[in-house]
């Protein structure tokens, strides 16, 4: 018997020094740790959000958008994914994922009065996914290449649906279309079950 999420909340979050401050809204059903090699080294836990439930506050969100935000911005591989980082006291608060506009990562060990270790950690395999050696400018290209090791993925655990780690469920080919980059993450109950 499923239990059904508890209702979305308003957490604020921010950086240790102050700032970045943001607020987001959810239910926190689940956070992600991931095994790739930023995540390690960084130890964040990541919950991802759309847009509309992501509000950032300081610095503000047209800042963020037009590059004014005064944050370190660090990029790296397929150089889509952008880290928001302190310039101050070096946090990460927040990334826009591959998945580029629409959808938020946020740091949710920065989410005030959220006890991380009442969550629920689902492990992901960010390392399995290949490294983009030259990342292409043009964004399609990478894309492309996204899908392919989406689909590569899912045959080596079993499937040919693309993941979507924000739902945590696969993908329809309808809803697939219009997010097209979903990055495939296997969480730890599939990766058991392939084995």
């Amino acid at each position: 018997m499923s239990t059904s999420p508890p209702p979305p909340q308003t957490h604020t979050g921010s950086c240790h020094c102050g700032h970045i401050r943001f607020s987001v809204t959810t239910s926190l059903p689940d956070v992600v740790s991931c095994n790739c090699s930023i995540c390690t080294c960084r130890g964040a836990l990541i919950q991802r959000v759309s847009d509309a439930d992501f509000h950032a506050i300081s610095p503000s969100a047209q800042s963020l958008e037009d590059g004014t935000h005064g944050l370190i911005e660090y990029r790296f591989n397929t150089m889509v994914a952008r880290d928001y980082i302190c310039p101050v006291c070096g946090i990460l608060g927040f990334r826009r994922p591959r998945l580029g506009t629409g959808v938020w990562a946020v740091n949710v060990r920065c989410l005030e009065g959220v006890e991380v270790d009442e969550l629920k950690v689902r492990k992901v395999f960010g390392r399995q996914l290949s490294v983009v050696e030259k990342a292409d400018t043009n964004l399609a290209v990478d894309v492309q290449r996204v899908d392919r090791e989406i689909h590569r993925i899912g045959k080596a655990i079993g499937t040919t649906t693309p993941y979507d780690p924000v739902r945590g469920a696969a993908i329809s080919p309808t809803i697939y279309e219009p997010v097209r980059g979903v990055t495939v993450i296997k969480d730890h109950e599939t990766n058991a079950a392939a084995h």
